[in-house]
């Protein structure tokens, strides 16, 4: 069997695993698929069990507890499953404070982390649980917080002395909620470039355009921030506003592999070369 071949069986079986088809997956099985750990994890992203010869246990669960199966997640853990705060971190993505509570009890202690992937998810009930373990780093969920747009996470944190505004509406820049950045700029953020920059990143071209309004002037920095992230469309709108720093734009581009917009600023050197 060629390895193209096996790959299909595995993906169709992960597929279907995914989706609890049980009978095509054991058929692609007697055909040759052979990767039961990713057959196993997809199955148990939607609550179905399929082990066959799967043994990436801590996998498995925490497919499981992102999509809050707390029967799978303790039968992983019977089998072996002990990345405690990988799986935890994963139930608080999926709002399930009753799986963390379990993990938290086997041993994990990566409160901070917890927080941040409760916090970016919008489950202020496990923010408020980790704020009593010892969680402390009020700005640091209201960044995860804003970039998610939950507003009800942020104020709690803002009410508890998160008071770095200006990076809290840069990260809500980046997911492209202007009523976050708003109210921060209320409270006294004031840096629009840093804010533009976020929302750059984010391919936000409105609240870059509301930022310039409101001052922000370091085209090449806007420019470089859509560029880290592939936005072609801004990176174009920067360039006629004095945005000509290429190398920098270029090596942000590069760095993240987005090579059609080095491509695009290779053009550009071409041009002013020639102008």
């Amino acid at each position: 069997m060629s390895n193209h071949t096996l790959d299909l069986l595995n993906m169709q079986a992960a597929y279907a695993a995914f989706g609890g088809y049980l009978n095509i997956v054991e058929d692609m099985v007697h055909l040759g698929a052979n990767n039961f750990n990713k057959i196993a994890s997809e199955a148990a992203k939607c609550g179905h069990v399929i082990r066959y010869g799967a043994n990436d246990f801590n996998q498995i669960a925490i497919n499981a507890a992102k999509s809050g199966y707390l029967d799978i997640v303790n039968d992983m853990l019977q089998y072996g499953a002990n990345n405690y705060d990988l799986i935890a971190i994963n139930a608080a993505k999926g709002g399930r404070s009753d799986i963390v509570n379990i993990l938290i009890n086997r041993g994990a202690n990566n409160i901070t982390q917890i927080a941040i992937a409760a916090a970016s998810s919008g489950h202020l009930n496990i923010v408020e649980k980790m704020i009593r373990y010892g969680v402390n780093d009020f700005n640091l969920i209201a960044y995860f917080a804003a970039k998610g747009g939950h507003v009800d996470i942020v104020d709690a944190m803002i009410q508890l002395g998160a008071n770095d505004f200006v990076t809290i509406a840069s990260f809500a820049a980046q997911g492209g909620h202007s009523t976050i950045i708003d109210d921060m700029i209320r409270r006294g953020a004031n840096n629009f470039n840093m804010i533009a920059n976020g929302a750059a990143k984010g391919g936000h071209i409105d609240i870059v355009e509301d930022m310039i309004k409101r001052g922000a002037n370091d085209f090449n920095w806007i420019a470089s921030g859509a560029a880290s992230s592939g936005h072609l469309d801004i990176v174009e709108e920067m360039i006629p506003r004095g945005a000509n720093n290429f190398d920098r734009i270029a090596k942000e581009a590069a760095l993240y592999d987005q090579m059609d917009i080095v491509n695009y600023i290779d053009g550009k050197r071409a041009c002013s070369v020639h102008s």
